[in-house]
């Protein structure tokens, strides 16, 4: 039982240090988005401030549904989880026939 709880703290501290890692990798490529948007908009001529609100807010809200996406995949996940089991579930019932009244 001790080598079982060890080998998950261990996976525990890996998943975690993955998750940082992408977490981090996420936050590079935004602020190097930003950077790039904010170079094109400023080489370009007449640009209302308007404009370039609307960009920076669009990037902004893209940037937050980003961060919803480890959530989301993490529930896929589960889900799958799920459907595998009943299946499996389902397929025992099959072969053991119907149940008596």
């Amino acid at each position: 039982m001790r080598r079982h709880f060890k080998a998950l703290a261990g996976w525990r501290i890996k998943l975690s240090d993955a998750e940082a890692k992408a977490f981090g990798a996420m936050e590079v490529a935004v602020i190097a988005l930003f950077i790039i948007a904010l170079w094109q908009l400023a080489g370009a001529e007449n640009q209302q401030a308007g404009y370039i609100y609307a960009i920076f807010a669009y990037i902004w809200k893209f940037v937050f549904a980003l961060d919803q996406v480890p959530a989301l995949v993490q529930q896929l996940a589960k889900l799958k989880d799920i459907g595998e089991r009943l299946q499996r579930v389902d397929r025992a019932d099959n072969l053991s026939g119907p149940t008596p009244l």
